[in-house]
């Protein structure tokens, strides 16, 4: 019994270590990263020109991403990525701005005003209802689930219907998103086309991370339950 005890005590001792190992190496990545931050703010503070160009390398096309699936408008989201990179810039050449989140987190603030000065102005102009347009692109709910509008198109991808298939589950999803509370839609798209983690998310938005949670969770629950409803619908039809 003493030599089986030794053994499972090594074993445990083993996992231990391991997991230890694992936790420093990811304390070591995150320092790291901010350090590299740091030294990336400083260089921009000083004018360095290759620190706007490691910028906009490192995080130009997420935040692409993230105003293209506000506006929906290729030219018009490269016109407005460029003009938020030209705020951080400015805010940290001219203000002196030390952002307190991690720079990609920073700049998709940045972003979400500028869209929104965007569309205000838009709308000012007589450009329309301001709504989402488009389809997803990319869904994740945190759970693995299986998202995108392929998701809610079964059937044979090869077949000379599917197009119109996924067309018709675009407006279906286009209209379902459109109703969900403001909230619900703002945090399902910055965690889809922003590609942001809940921690960013909730950072951004100053909210509890637990809050923008629910706010995804109960907003993709009533995007499928709307898109179910109107499968019903058709079906009925």
């Amino acid at each position: 019994m003493g030599g089986l005890s030794s053994v499972l005590e090594g074993k445990n001792h083993g996992v231990d270590e391991q997991g230890m190992r694992l936790q420093t190496d990811e304390a070591r990545q995150v320092d790291e990263q901010r350090a590299e931050e740091k030294l990336l703010l400083r260089r921009l503070q000083n004018g360095d020109a290759g620190a706007v160009s490691a910028m906009i390398a490192g995080h130009g096309d997420a935040v692409f991403r993230y105003v293209w699936g506000k506006v929906r408008d290729r030219h018009r989201a490269e016109d407005l990525t460029q003009e938020c990179f030209m705020k951080a810039v400015r805010a940290v050449r001219k203000d002196g701005a030390k952002p307190r989140e991690k720079v990609r987190a920073w700049l998709y603030v940045i972003a979400r005003h500028v869209v929104m000065d965007y569309l205000r102005y838009k709308q000012r102009r007589g450009g329309g209802e301001l709504s989402l347009e488009g389809i997803f692109e990319r869904s994740d709910d945190g759970e693995g689930g299986r998202g995108g509008v392929g998701g809610w198109v079964e059937g044979n991808e090869d077949g000379p219907g599917h197009e119109m298939e996924m067309a018709e589950a675009g407006d279906q999803l286009k209209r379902a998103m459109m109703r969900l509370p403001e909230g619900q839609r703002e945090v399902i798209e910055m965690r889809m086309w922003g590609e942001m983690s809940f921690g960013d998310i909730a950072r951004t938005l100053d909210l509890p991370e637990a809050t923008v949670k629910s706010r995804m969770r109960y907003g993709l629950a009533k995007l499928k339950e709307m898109l179910a409803g109107s499968c019903e619908k058709e079906v009925l039809l």
